[in-house]
């Protein structure tokens, strides 16, 4: 055993010098970028592969748990696993460390229409119409799911 520990000393050390030391301290060892750990969780994300987002994004927030970015796709990938208290967490601590955020206040004010609590969706929308001037892919995205919802309580 005594011999195997110092061998795993003598990479460590080999690492450090020839420059691996960031990629050692981030704790995972080699390859633990956390850009791309985010790009990878970002193209999970638009293959709807949301788990393999999720462990993704925990190796980025264990980086960075301020990474806005970030918590916002969690919450997204939460949502869309059905797991909505978890997706209402990670956008609200997405929303604390960037209030203007508007991919995290467009999916907040999404999770509040399927969770029928309208009231809380248009407080996003009204802060996206701020926040772009009714004129961005975030106001529009929100806007078009706040006429969607409204429309099918009409026919309820």
């Amino acid at each position: 055993m005594k011999r195997f520990s110092n061998s795993i000393g003598a990479i460590t050390l080999t690492a450090l010098l020839l420059g691996a030391g960031p990629a050692l301290s981030m704790g995972g060892g080699f390859g633990d970028d956390p850009a791309a750990k985010y790009k990878e969780a970002v193209e999970a994300v638009e293959a709807k592969k949301y788990d393999d987002a999720i462990k993704s994004l925990e190796a980025v927030l264990e980086d960075d748990g301020r990474n806005a970015d970030a918590l916002n796709y969690m919450g997204f990938s939460y949502r869309k696993l059905g797991r909505y208290e978890l997706a209402l967490n990670f956008y609200t601590r997405a929303l604390k460390v960037n209030p203007d955020h508007k991919g995290a206040n467009e999916y907040i004010g999404e999770a509040y229409l399927e969770l029928n609590q309208p009231e809380k969706a248009k407080t996003h929308l009204d802060r996206l119409a701020k926040l772009c001037n009714s004129s961005c892919e975030e106001y529009d995205g929100l806007k078009k799911a706040w006429d969607a919802w409204q429309a099918k309580q009409k026919r309820s």
